[in-house]
């Protein structure tokens, strides 16, 4: 079957996007799907695609979602081992890897809608069902074994949760089978970066009980270096091992099991200061510029992850229970100076001459301190969650006219995080605990949702989605990280207590209307409202906040199912948008609201099979996020994303292949802050990707390189640390490259 076909037929409403006052077009392509010859045209032709972004099986063109899919053999092909490696791909989604501060702190924006740190990420992630329990819980290690990524935008809220208020993420892993496959990889790159990673599969018992798992590890030395020492600063230790079994006692019920550990020692707070506040500085990249360290950073996380799923079918539908639970525990420990204090880029001190400018807690000496001076400041924070979810929900067959699914899901999550920041005093580096700040959290949540599609005639179709969600959210404030000494506070009636405690439900639904125009050309209309869950950081809370979301799209196949094409337009009226702004001295980050947003912006796809051997894809997203009150553009959202892919397949001989690879992506200026104060902003940037390999029925051999032009730009910027305007920079990753073996047995 081709893409297009075998469809329940769609229709479009009349244009209720009027209110748009920028229509563009931005492309998300489906990513490498698989070609085939069609028997009766003898062309190449892009096969159907089949995801599950309604929780049931469909071919993705009959979805009336902007929906981007990677399938395993794109992720293989492309090279894509992190979630930033597949997220930079995605048109109107700005990805930042916080890696520079640490390994969880990522910053994503879609659509216009980003994130605030300590709160949940725009979109809801989700790997075989089960939602992760903090933004933190996303960049875990390598993606392994993956049989598909969906990624939907738009509101999701009505079937993946709150945290879905600009699309979900939907990642789907390689189930094992009664087939027993093997394979090893090892990898081998720039900065002493080796990779090695294996998994094993089959059955325990031949179509009852089937096992598959995967473990992977790596080393690198990084990327990144003290420009005083020559330390290594962004060095990385991954570890990581999961299993899965399903059991299948009869044809009607599956049970399918799942458990994962991560281990990481990776390099931490490698941010540098930057000696002005000269808007060129901001992107100037040299070894002037570059993080100078007394000693490097480090960030332990530990990851311990569990699922339970039981799908049970029945003539009038499937019963599906997925239970989930999480462990994260992170701890960082680094110097707070921003700089080398035994040899500082500016050793200049209006107080003790020779000593360094611009720590946090006034003037460091280093390791020539004598009894009673300071050697340095530091930093030591936990971040650590603890989440259980559960999802109930009975779905209809998809074979007929009316489809409906109805669920409750409950989440419950317990969260520890703060710091201790103060100096190490010399001789014998006592640590003096200046400024402790502690909070336990816990969030509640249940709700109850539904979706309802209907076929009103051959080709037109009704879907009509909603969701309760009740939250609670509670913060108690320690003196200590050992939670000995409450801190009260005071509540809005003057009232002193323990924990403090906000609350606040919401109703989140969803109007679709799609039309099959013909077997090859289908179009839809959407009005939906999402919601996105409050949070406490650093004992204030962050208001939940609201957005109500118009789109119309189209989606088509042409040239004989050679060229698919799909487009959207879309305007969001966005309230209380969370952002935080970060800060140089304690309590180094500040949550705010920003009151009204207004987004208008527009999306394209097109993936096209040129011939036997060569596919391209292009995406090119365009968005106008701007704050209501001042007008200025809303931070961490590019105006423009656009990238081109291509794939070349040839066969050299009987035995092996050529496989070349090669993804461009450009973004247009952003600003790191929620106003447009020229020392926030990154200029447009743009981004090479190049993979080739041989390979054959069992080896794969390839060379890639990353970032080939050594694009670098600023990550996320702090205040002020000094008395001559320095300020803190974070940067992504220079150029790399390296050489990969695979073979499977």
């Amino acid at each position: 079957m081709i893409w297009g076909k075998n469809m329940r037929t769609k229709k479009l409403v009349p244009n209720k996007l009027g209110i748009i006052s920028v229509i563009s077009i931005s492309s998300m392509a489906s990513m490498l799907p698989v070609i085939s010859v069609n028997a009766s045209t003898g062309l190449n032709v892009l096969d159907e695609i089949v995801v599950t972004a309604r929780k049931r099986e469909e071919n993705v063109q009959e979805v009336p979602d902007a929906v981007t899919v990677f399938s395993g053999a794109k992720l293989e092909s492309a090279g894509i081992k992190t979630v930033g490696d597949f997220m930079v791909l995605i048109p109107n989604l700005t990805f930042q890897d916080g890696a520079n501060f640490r390994s969880g702190a990522v910053q994503m924006t879609m659509r216009g809608v980003g994130n605030g740190e300590s709160g949940w990420a725009p979109v809801t992630y989700v790997v075989d069902g089960v939602a992760a329990g903090s933004i933190d819980a996303i960049n875990s290690g390598t993606l392994q074994d993956i049989e598909r990524i969906e990624v939907l935008r738009g509101p999701q809220s009505a079937l993946y949760g709150a945290g879905a208020i600009a699309g979900a993420i939907n990642v789907i892993t390689r189930k094992p089978t009664n087939e027993m496959e093997s394979k090893i990889k090892i990898l081998h790159g720039k900065g002493n970066d080796t990779q090695v990673s294996g998994m094993v599969s089959g059955p325990v018992a031949t179509d009852r009980l089937y096992f598959r798992v995967n473990g992977s590890h790596r080393n690198s030395d990084g990327l990144i270096k003290s420009a005083s020492n020559g330390l290594d600063l962004d060095f990385e230790e991954h570890k990581k091992l999961s299993g899965r079994l399903i059991y299948t006692p009869s044809d009607s019920l599956e049970i399918d099991f799942r458990a994962e550990y991560l281990e990481e020692h990776n390099g931490s707070t490698y941010q540098e200061k930057i000696a002005s506040t000269d808007i060129h500085l901001l992107d100037t990249f040299n070894s002037v510029t570059e993080p100078r360290r007394r000693a490097p950073g480090v960030d332990d996380r530990t990851l311990n992850k569990f699922s339970l799923k039981i799908d049970w079918d029945f003539s009038w539908g499937t019963l599906s229970s997925i239970t989930g639970y999480s462990d994260l525990e992170q701890q960082i420990q680094v110097g707070i100076c921003w700089d080398d204090p035994d040899d500082p880029a500016v050793d200049v001190d209006p107080i003790t001459p020779g000593s360094q400018v611009g720590c946090t807690f006034g003037p460091v000496v280093g390791s020539q301190a004598v009894a009673g001076e300071t050697v340095d400041n530091l930093f030591d924070a936990l971040d650590n969650f603890e989440t259980i979810t559960q999802d109930f929900r009975i779905t209809s067959p998809g074979e007929q006219n009316l489809r409906w699914l109805l669920g409750v899901q409950a989440m419950e999550r317990e969260a520890f995080n703060g710091f201790d920041a103060g100096i190490i005093v010399a001789p014998n580096d006592t640590f003096v605990n200046i400024f402790p700040r502690w909070d336990a959290r816990d969030d509640s949540w249940w709700g109850v949702y539904a979706q309802l599609s209907y076929d009103i005639t051959e080709k037109l179709e009704l879907t009509l989605a909603g969701r309760h969600d009740d939250n609670t959210y509670e913060n108690t404030q320690y003196a200590d990280r050992d939670q000995s000494l409450v801190i009260q506070n005071t509540t809005s009636d003057g009232t002193l207590v323990n924990t403090v405690q906000e609350t606040k439900t919401a109703f989140q639904p969803k109007v679709q209307l799609s039309y099959q125009w013909s077997d090859d050309l289908m179009t839809y209309f959407t009005w939906a409202e999402g919601f996105r869950a409050g949070f406490f950081a650093s004992g204030a809370f962050t208001a939940p906040e609201a957005t109500t979301n118009y789109e119309i799209g189209v989606k088509g196949s042409w040239l004989n199912d050679r060229l698919v094409t799909n487009a959207a337009i879309f305007h969001i009226d966005y309230s209380n948008q969370q952002f935080t702004s970060l800060l140089a001295v304690p309590p180094f980050r500040q949550s705010v609201t920003i009151p009204e947003t207004e987004i208008d912006g527009a999306e394209f796809e097109s993936t096209l099979s040129v011939n036997e051997y060569l596919t391209m894809a292009v995406s090119i997203g365009y968005v106008d996020a701007r704050l209501s009150t001042t007008g200025v553009q809303s931070p961490y959202t590019s105006r423009w994303t656009s990238t081109f892919q291509a794939d070349y397949f040839y066969p050299l001989n009987d035995l092996w292949n050529l496989n070349i690879h090669g993804d461009y992506r450009y973004h247009s200026s952003l600003f790191l802050q929620r106003n447009e104060d020229p020392i926030s902003m990154v200029p447009s940037k743009d981004f090479l990707n190049i993979r080739v390999s041989l390979t054959n029925a069992n080896w794969v051999l390839g060379v890639f390189a990353k970032n080939v032009f050594d694009t670098r730009e600023a990550i996320r910027t702090l205040a002020a640390v000094g008395p001559f305007g320095e300020i803190i920079r974070g940067q992504n990753k220079p150029r790399s490259y390296g050489v990969e073996l695979q073979y499977t047995f």
